[in-house]
């Protein structure tokens, strides 16, 4: 019943029938642990994938056995029209999944929509075919290849395990959760996924998609989803799942692995993939289409009464996590008379080994001191010269510009106003100061290490603010030798506001300019 894929809304058993089972099963972990009921679901979810997956780079399309044996009644292949071996319809051989794209493709999924990680997938495993591709890989060029993906760090951590493998397990990941764990940047999670889909090891893998799941399945009330607490919960819950729908005899797990050749790859992405596209994060889940939604308790109490929507007896988000606001001054070095704006030449910074933005490329800054805010800013947006958000900081870039100025023989230092950048935590307003030089050789004192980035004197009056590392790695470099390593995205950002003004500014001034054909006449009225 829970197999079928639900064009038609499902019926559920009489309102006597629910009330006994919601009775029955006290806890969700009585619920969970039930083994007939754990082998329904299993099934369900399982059969659900096999017809319901999204088709994605990184997963062989398997066929569901109805599929299989309708296919080959229908018309009987031809040698030239052989179907792929992943295909064949043989539930003992379930389609190979290759280890080091799943990992890859957990991590980049990540804090990231699937949409968005797909076309880094594919340029990802284009340099990084393997293991150990990406462990003889430099830095730079990992960092290159992930910009744009944001939270650095799993770039590094990828790159770290694969220094990893390649040490204690030659190249290639190992098959068990446990082993997993062991490799850096690889949490319950990402071994769960990795040792079910591709090693077929019955462990679970649980994210917010089955944390969200798993609570409706069982009927969880002011279960908030984003506490460490619940989630530590739901993982017991799914373990239990797990272990239950294993317990079943041999005869039904048998039959059990005939609708699905490798059920615990199944189970686990077609738990994430529910949670992903029908049991929504928001707004009211889509129970028709749910292949579980028969043993369902919260949509067996929103029938009865006893709830007013799924989506809100259980909570769909956690607390509203508090945004903190940072504010930085960018300090642009530029050549002055560039002939064309991919030619202009910029210094840049890298970034400390740890924290935000780990090892990337960025502009000389002064960062303020951080400020918690319970609210959003607005939107990533330009502020034009001026603008009330520059207001507070007119005297601290006054004073700024004042330092540079004096330091620094042959420049002009210009304001050029400010946007707001959001990461998931953190909003930062980037202040824009242009230092534009008339030399190449001017950008290159500023490049040199021996020299400060920036002179104290532009931090006067301004308590906890911090500058750019004296000691940090800096290069001069075009728009085109940026993609050679990792940059922050508030570069590009900030160079797109400094051409749209400089263009701007160079209009005006044409405006202003006088005719050479000089003035016009005024026509007279008659």
């Amino acid at each position: 019943m829970g197999r079928g894929l639900a064009s038609t809304k499902a019926k559920l058993p009489p309102s006597s029938a629910i009330t006994t089972s919601a009775t029955h099963h006290a806890t969700p972990l009585l619920y969970f642990s039930d083994a007939p009921l754990a082998n329904t679901l299993c099934r369900s979810v399982a059969a659900w994938f096999q017809v319901n997956q999204r088709p994605l780079p990184w997963r062989p399309v398997v066929k569901a056995p109805e599929q299989i044996k309708k296919s080959s009644s229908s018309s009987a292949p031809s040698p030239t029209t052989q179907e792929p071996t992943s295909q064949a319809p043989t539930a003992a051989a379930p389609a190979p999944r290759d280890a080091y794209g799943t990992w890859v493709c957990e991590v980049m999924s990540q804090q990231t929509r699937i949409q968005t990680v797909v076309e880094y997938w594919k340029r990802w495993m284009v340099a990084f075919p393997t293991v150990s591709a990406l462990a003889a890989a430099d830095a730079e060029r990992v960092r290159s290849l992930w910009r744009g993906l944001g939270f650095y760090r799993r770039a590094a951590l990828l790159h770290k395990g694969a220094h990893y493998i390649v040490e204690h397990h030659g190249g290639e990941l190992p098959r068990s959760a446990t082993e997993l764990r062991e490799i850096p940047g690889i949490g319950p999670y990402t071994a769960g996924a990795i040792s079910s889909i591709c090693f077929h090891e019955m462990t679970p893998a649980v994210d917010g998609n089955v944390v969200r799941v798993l609570s409706r399945l069982c009927g969880a009330r002011d279960f908030d989803p984003k506490n460490p607490k619940s989630i530590k919960l739901a993982w017991e819950w799914a373990n239990t799942l797990f272990k239950a729908a294993e317990a079943v005899p041999k005869g039904s797990r048998n039959k059990l692995q005939q609708v699905d050749g490798y059920l615990p790859g199944a189970l686990t992405e077609g738990l994430i993939e529910i949670g992903g596209t029908v049991c929504k994060p928001n707004g009211q889940p889509d129970c028709h289409a749910c292949p579980i939604s028969t043993h369902c308790r919260a949509k067996q109490l929103l029938e009865l009464g006893d709830i007013e929507s799924i989506d809100g007896i259980i909570p769909c988000r956690g607390g509203k996590p508090k945004v903190t606001l940072q504010e930085c001054v960018s300090v642009v070095h530029m050549l002055k008379d560039a002939p064309n704006h991919l030619a202009a030449q910029y210094v840049l910074v890298q970034r400390p080994p740890s924290g935000l933005l780990a090892n990337l490329y960025e502009f000389p800054n002064i960062l303020l001191p951080q400020t918690p805010r319970d609210t959003d800013m607005s939107d990533d947006s330009e502020a034009d010269e001026g603008g009330s958000q520059d207001e507070s900081k007119r005297p601290f870039i006054a004073n700024i510009i004042a330092a540079l100025m004096k330091d620094i023989k042959d420049v002009e230092p210009r304001y050029l106003g400010s946007y707001v950048h959001k990461f998931s935590h953190i909003h930062l307003a980037v202040h824009i100061i242009v230092v534009r030089h008339k030399t190449e050789s001017g950008l290159q004192q500023i490049a040199n290490v021996k020299k400060p980035l920036l002179p104290k004197s532009c931090l006067h009056g301004v308590d906890g603010a911090t500058v750019s590392s004296d000691s940090a790695d800096r290069r001069v470099v075009s728009i085109e030798t940026m993609k050679e390593f990792g940059v922050a995205k508030t570069v590009s950002k900030t160079i797109e506001v400094i051409k749209k003004k400089m263009v701007n500014s160079a209009n005006s001034d044409e405006a202003r300019k006088p005719s050479s054909k000089g003035p016009s006449k005024r026509s007279r009225s008659s």
